[in-house]
């Protein structure tokens, strides 16, 4: 008998936790604000679930990289950002691999770097070529880590829209950034996060 999706992610998770606390914390906080986002989107159930378990996976793949860059004190080199780019490509390997019940999720985990003016990675897509549950990934993603990253202090909340804003179009599919950005100031459990 085959795992369900539930147990599946719950062991990823657990892995997550012994890698890295930080991203643990962090991937449960975007996958919380990711999910009642999609559902202020009016998107049908069955998707507002892949993006809140999807978004709860986004750095599944970092968890493959080596321990000295995943819990690094300070800035990474340019070569070892280079390394961490790939924990999308790594994700999608172990799925495939591991975890072949969560194989719906990986088009939402796997792209969830790229840029709305196709300069993102791995795959340089561009706009409608990224699913819009990865484009909503990425913009909860940058929200979550522009509050407050693991080698800075708290970024307060109008900061944080204002750079979301200034990648409208660029980084960000523009009319959910607008939407993410009018969701955030009108719902404070969102800020908390």
């Amino acid at each position: 008998m085959g795992r369900t999706i539930k147990q599946c992610i719950d062991e990823l998770m657990s892995k997550l936790e012994k890698a890295d606390k930080y991203t643990k914390q962090h991937s449960i906080e975007v996958s919380q604000v990711a999910e009642v986002f999609a559902k202020r989107l009016s998107l049908p159930q069955e998707e507002v679930n892949k993006i809140k378990y999807a978004a709860l996976l986004h750095d599944i793949g970092k968890i493959d990289l080596p321990k000295k860059i995943l819990n690094a004190s300070k800035k990474l080199s340019h070569k070892e950002r280079e390394l961490v780019k790939n924990h999308t490509i790594l994700a999608e390997k172990k799925l495939k691999k591991e975890y072949p019940e969560l194989t719906d999720l990986i088009p939402l985990i796997k792209y969830h770097h790229e840029y709305w003016n196709g300069h993102g990675y791995p795959f340089n897509l561009k706009n409608q070529e990224i699913p819009q549950s990865a484009q909503i990934i990425a913009i909860v993603d940058n929200y979550n880590a522009l509050l407050g990253r693991k080698y800075s202090s708290r970024m307060p909340i109008h900061e944080v829209c204002k750079i979301l804003l200034n990648g409208a179009g660029s980084q960000w599919n523009p009319y959910l950034v607008f939407k993410f950005v009018k969701f955030i100031m009108s719902d404070s459990t969102a800020q908390s996060t």
